[in-house]
């Protein structure tokens, strides 16, 4: 007796797998402070239109502890991701405190490969 109803299923969990796999990396990179390999994973236009320089001053405001993937949605070629993370900010009065933040972002899959949508970039990527 073959169980052909459940393939569907398994290639839907296979591909959130992978996708979870990707947004941890990239959180991995952040907290790793691998600025060059976390730019690989931001949206190729929005790579184009900032340097690798600009990018690297978002890692001077705070330093990422800890990211903790907690939910994954795939649709198609979209995807959404829920990351627990922990910092301290640099440079200010909270600057040992350990904070907890919860970051909801947007993934789009390219080519096979799943990329970050920078917060404030899906706008221009409408009109």
């Amino acid at each position: 007796m073959t169980h052909c109803a459940t393939k569907p299923e398994v290639t839907r969990r296979d591909e959130r797998e992978v996708f979870r796999e990707r947004v941890q990396e990239y959180w991995q990179y952040r907290v790793d402070a691998k600025i060059e390999q976390a730019f690989q994973f931001e949206l190729p236009s929005y790579r184009e239109k900032t340097s690798i320089l600009k990018y690297g001053n978002s890692y001077k405001i705070m330093k990422y502890l800890e990211a903790n993937v907690s939910e994954v949605q795939v649709e198609g070629e979209k995807g959404k991701a829920q990351v627990k993370t922990t910092y301290i900010m640099l440079f200010s009065r909270l600057m040992n405190k350990h904070l907890t933040k919860t970051e909801k972002e947007n993934w789009v899959k390219i080519k096979g490969v799943w990329y970050r949508i920078p917060q404030g970039f899906e706008d221009e990527k409408k009109g």
